[in-house]
This record gives C-alpha cells, sequence and structure tokens, in this order.
C-alpha cells in the first residue's frame, strides 16, 4: 500500500547563511536544517510524502542528493540530479518503511549548485509507528435462555481506535454446534465500530462459556480479543417416559418430574385398554397438594376411558398453577374400573424464556368426511373451509394463539360421514395416526352423534399423542355456515386444550376466576349480556365470542400450543382476506347443546 501526500519544505533564500548578493562566494556552503513530520504512519506498510524542495537561487541550479536519507527514509533516486529553474520547485518522495512499532528517525542532505555558489537543506524526518487498537465494547455477551428449536442472540462491538491503520478482524476459534457469528468480519476502517451477531440455535441441551476468538493482522503479533458468550439450553419440550407403570391393587407407585424454572405447564398422559383411570394423588413442591387421595383436591381432571390426560394449570388460581422456580412434582394414578394391571405412563413438560407465556402456536390435522364433496386437495381452495378456519384463528387471536399450518387429510371410511355412537366417534379418532405429529385433530362430518350434538372433544384436556381414541375433536360441518362452523370449532378445540364450560346448563361453574359466573340462560345483574359472550358457555351466543386471560392462560399451556412463529403461519391460496362473519343464533342450535361429550357436569 502506498500513502503519498506532499509535505512542503520551503528553503527560503533569507535562511540561507553566508551567500552573496548574487556574486561567488568565499566561505563553506551554507546549510538549513528543516524538520519533517511524517505523521502517525502504519506499521503495516510503507508511507510516502512528497517533499517541496525550492530552488533558493534566482537562476538555474542544479539538485543534487548529496547525502542519502536513513533511518529507514528512502528518497526516490529518480529525483536526482535534476536542474531546477530559478526559484522553482522540485516534489521529491521519501518513502518510510517501519522496521517495528517505535517513534523513527532518519534525514537526508539537498545540495543546490547555481555556477560557483552552492546551498545545502538538511531535512530531518521524524515519524510515529502506529501500534493498532481494536477496542472491544462487549467482553462478555450473555446470550440468555437459548431454547432447543429456537434462537437466542447478543451483539458483540468492536471499534478501531487507531488513526491511520485499517484492521482485519476474523474468527480464529472453531465454533461449537449450533454457534454462528454473522455481519462485521473483514476490514475494520481506522476511527470506524463494527458489530458481530453472535447466534445461539442448540439442538441439544447444555449449558455453554463459548470463548470466541478474533484475531487482526496488523503489523506484528497477531492481536487476540476473547469475548465469552454464555447461553443456557433448555428443551421447549421435554417429555418423561415411564413406560408401562404396574398397577399394585390398582394403584400405580409415585411418579416423579422435574419442572425447570422455565416451566409453565405439566401433562400427564395414561393410556390402558378397556380400563377406566383416574388420578389418584398430584403434588407440587413446596407441600402443594393438587389432587389428594380421598379426591377433594381443587384440580380439575376428568376420568378417562382408555386414555387420561390432565394438565396444570387447569385454572388462572394460584394453587392451581405451577409452583414459581421450578422443581420434583409427583403423581399417582389408579385402576377405577377396567381389568389393566399396567399403564403406559408418560409427562411433558412446557418450558418458555423465563416461564413467561406470550402468546402460542397449534398447527392442525382437518380430517374430512368423503360426503361433505370436496377431498384433501380441494381443502385448500375451499371457501367455506377457510373462512371457518379464519373465524377459529380469529377467535383464537385474541389470546396470542395462532392458528399456525394446516394438514389435510382424507376419512378412509364414509361411514364416518355421520358418527352415531360414542364407540364410532373412538373409531375416527384412531385415524389420527394418518396425521402429523404435535397437531390438533379435527373431524369435519356430515353429522355428529345422530345429530344430537354439533360438536365433541373427546377430552378436557386432550391427549397430544395421535392415534389414540380421544386424539382429538369432531364438528358438524354442514350444521351452519363458515363463520358458525368456526365458533363451534373453536369451542370445541377450546375443551380439548383444557376449557370447561364457564357456566354449565345446570348452572355449575369453571374454576377459571376472570370468568364471570352467569346464569345457565338468559342475564342477571352481573352479566348484562348472555353467558358475557364467552366461547365456552355452554351455548352458542354470539357472532364475537371472548376468551378470558385466565382461560388463556390455561390453553396456551396445553403440549399442542407450540411458541408463536409467524413463518409457520397458514398460507393463503386464493382466500379472502379477512374472516366472514355473520350472527350466530342461539336458536340455531339444539336445545341442551353441550358442546363435549360427558362435559355438562362440572366436578370428576
Amino acid at each position: 500500500m502506498r500513502v503519498a501526500v506532499q509535505v512542503v519544505v520551503f528553503i527560503l533564500a533569507s535562511l540561507i547563511v553566508g551567500c552573496g548578493g548574487g556574486g561567488g562566494g568565499g566561505g563553506g556552503p551554507s546549510v538549513v536544517v528543516q524538520p519533517m513530520a511524517f505523521g502517525v504512519v502504519r506499521g503495516d506498510v510503507a508511507t510516502t510524502r512528497g517533499v517541496v524542495l525550492v530552488n533558493p537561487f534566482s537562476e538555474q541550479a542544479v539538485m543534487e542528493l548529496a547525502d542519502p536519507a536513513s533511518g529507514g527514509f528512502v528518497a526516490r533516486a529518480l529525483s536526482f540530479p535534476d536542474v531546477v529553474s530559478g526559484n522553482d520547485s522540485r516534489i521529491v518522495d521519501v518513502t518510510f518503511t517501519p522496521g517495528g512499532e517505535a517513534a523513527a528517525a532518519g534525514s537526508m542532505l539537498v545540495r543546490f549548485v547555481a555556477g560557483e555558489r552552492s546551498a545545502s537543506v538538511r531535512v530531518e524526518f521524524r515519524a510515529t509507528v502506529e501500534s493498532p487498537t481494536l477496542s472491544l465494547f462487549t467482553p462478555q455477551v450473555a446470550l440468555g435462555d437459548a431454547f432447543i428449536g429456537e434462537s437466542s442472540s447478543g451483539t458483540i462491538t468492536f471499534r478501531n481506535t487507531s488513526v491511520v491503520t485499517p484492521v482485519r478482524l476474523y474468527s480464529l476459534t472453531p465454533l461449537p454446534a449450533g454457534l454462528t457469528l454473522t455481519g462485521g468480519l473483514g476490514d475494520i476502517a481506522p476511527g470506524t465500530a463494527t458489530n458481530i451477531t453472535v447466534r445461539w440455535s442448540p439442538t441439544a441441551i447444555a449449558t455453554h462459556d463459548v470463548d470466541v476468538v478474533f484475531e487482526h493482522d496488523a503489523s506484528g503479533p497477531s492481536r487476540i480479543v476473547r469475548v465469552t458468550a454464555q447461553a443456557t439450553t433448555w428443551p421447549l419440550e421435554q417429555i418423561a417416559e415411564f413406560g408401562s407403570v404396574s398397577l399394585t391393587d390398582g394403584e400405580t407407585e409415585w411418579l416423579e418430574v422435574d419442572v425447570p424454572p422455565h416451566g409453565i405447564s405439566l401433562s400427564i398422559e395414561a393410556v390402558a385398554d378397556d380400563t377406566r383411570i383416574g388420578l389418584l394423588e398430584f403434588e407440587g413442591p413446596g407441600d402443594r397438594v393438587y389432587e389428594n387421595d380421598t379426591a377433594t383436591g381443587e384440580f380439575l381432571w376428568f376420568p378417562g376411558e382408555d386414555v387420561f390426560t390432565a394438565t396444570l394449570p387447569s385454572s388462572d388460581r394460584t394453587e392451581l398453577m405451577l409452583v414459581p422456580g421450578g422443581g420434583t412434582y409427583r403423581f399417582r394414578l389408579y385402576r377405577m374400573s377396567g381389568s389393566a394391571g399396567s399403564f403406559q405412563v408418560r409427562a411433558i413438560v412446557h418450558n418458555r424464556p423465563l416461564g413467561v407465556v406470550s402468546g402460542g402456536r397449534v398447527d392442525l390435522n382437518v380430517f374430512l368426511a368423503a360426503g361433505l364433496g370436496f377431498d384433501e386437495f380441494d381443502a385448500p381452495t375451499e371457501t367455506k373451509l377457510q373462512d371457518m378456519l379464519d373465524e377459529l384463528g380469529r377467535i383464537f387471536s385474541q389470546q396470542g394463539l395462532q392458528l399456525g399450518d394446516v394438514n389435510y387429510l382424507a376419512l378412509s371410511n364414509s361411514a364416518f360421514d355421520e358418527v352415531t355412537s360414542n364407540a364410532e366417534f373412538g373409531d375416527m379418532l384412531e385415524e389420527s395416526s394418518r396425521g402429523v405429529a404435535g397437531r390438533l385433530n379435527l373431524f369435519l362430518v356430515k353429522k355428529t352423534l345422530s345429530g344430537s350434538v354439533v360438536g365433541v372433544a373427546a377430552r378436557i384436556a386432550g391427549p397430544s399423542s395421535l392415534g389414540t381414541r380421544a386424539s382429538g375433536v369432531m364438528v358438524d360441518y354442514d350444521s351452519a355456515g363458515a363463520s358458525r362452523v368456526g365458533y363451534i370449532a373453536a369451542h370445541e378445540i377450546g375443551h380439548f386444550l383444557g376449557l370447561i364450560h364457564t357456566t354449565e346448563q345446570d348452572g355449575g361453574h369453571d374454576l377459571v376466576d376472570d370468568t364471570l359466573e352467569c346464569p345457565a340462560t338468559g342475564t342477571d345483574a352481573t352479566c348484562s349480556t348472555e353467558g358475557n359472550a364467552n366461547l365456552m358457555h355452554w351455548r352458542v351466543l354470539t357472532a364475537d365470542p371472548i376468551i378470558t386471560d385466565g382461560q388463556g392462560r390455561v390453553i396456551l399451556g396445553h403440549p399442542l400450543v407450540d411458541p408463536p412463529s409467524s413463518s409457520r403461519m397458514r398460507s393463503r391460496t386464493s382466500l379472502q382476506s379477512g374472516p366472514v362473519e355473520s350472527p350466530l343464533l342461539a336458536a340455531a342450535l339444539p336445545d341442551g347443546w353441550c358442546g363435549t361429550k360427558g362435559c355438562c357436569a362440572s366436578g370428576k
């Protein structure tokens, strides 16, 4: 690299010592000393300055290099000798090549000869070789909690505080899997800053203190800057597989689950053929008792035929939430009826950063009865179906629950056009084994339970597993228009995600404190609007149902609800931009409609 700057050193006639007034002269040649500062220069490349020398005589003179430059300074050889007109000037390039990071000095002697007269100038050079400086403003980068399947990031900021030396920055350290650096590497100009993003996308549970080492290639040995990137990894979902758990006198042993501080929910699932399963006891850290062996605990659960499920929290009440800070939970199950000698048991813990619940996403497997008149290939452009899903998504969006990806499948048996019994309902739900794992299963048929209801959820807080006789909800697709069917589907999915009716047909109420205790029908002093327009009232009441924050806390903790992600939102193909709304009339539904099999009576 060549840096050229012209620096003028004026050799004025008035400074020439012993020079006669234009005649031949006695005495030795005069010498004028003129300092020349190169200033701060780079240590990794040569620097060239242009020295302007002026002929001090009014007549023509020969400019000679009487004494070569020293101290690492070299004058351009082709500049000498040279004939210079009277009082004219010449630019002489002087190149300085550093030999180290220190102050440097040198000089050269230039003589002007005009006939019998001569005058000399000694140019004394000074240069300061820069030791480049790379300042680090972030010696530690706290990446926080990076969950498996997601990522966290931090920023490293460097500033090149050098005056003239650019710095080339690059990473030396082989980075661990999941850690990436973007931006900021390469040349950093003097006086400028650069930012490097450290992104941590873990694939396994671990705690890391990562040294990210950078090096720059300025003069001399490479410099190393060390940054500590700290990250703690948690999975978004932890599954404790207990496998086949034997029963003693119809009861399981105590089963323990460790919930980290980031846990937002704990779900229990058990399966046994031809057996009714119940929750015997359930305890948490700090002597918290959710259910006791006399079945008088406040925790909400329902016996399960073949499949048992229960999710904590089941309410917004403090005593029915997870204990803050994490800890060990334990539970026991029992055989209420049947002959099973063991249960297949697992527990699912859902985590979120800092344990904060802030929205979610539920993906769907939508199973289509053959008699609906369209198949899985037509479904993405079926107007009523897409409008129904829009309404479903709109209702849940008020609590930050997004409708995510939708997978369409055709039901294999035309007998499922009209589901006539609970047994047939269970048979149909077993087809969920063909769906994509981790999604809620929505079955759309022409008639549900011989028309006695318009929608059914197999369980309140349904299982996350596919292929069981409780793996989904069913909706009568032909019972109403798109908006109303979307409302019914939202109500059933609300059950499957853990909500019971705010008010039952018999006047009973849920355990969520921020839902009003309205009468089963009509209004009263508490509820000026029937059912307070809540989605989970036992009747379909309004075109704009509400979900309270307490209800939202319950549904967002279900194991089928993932963290929100706009990248997986349902794609639209030739669809209207928004949901089509139409009035929902309670009179349009059968009297006594419950909306969920076996859910009309509160309790256990």
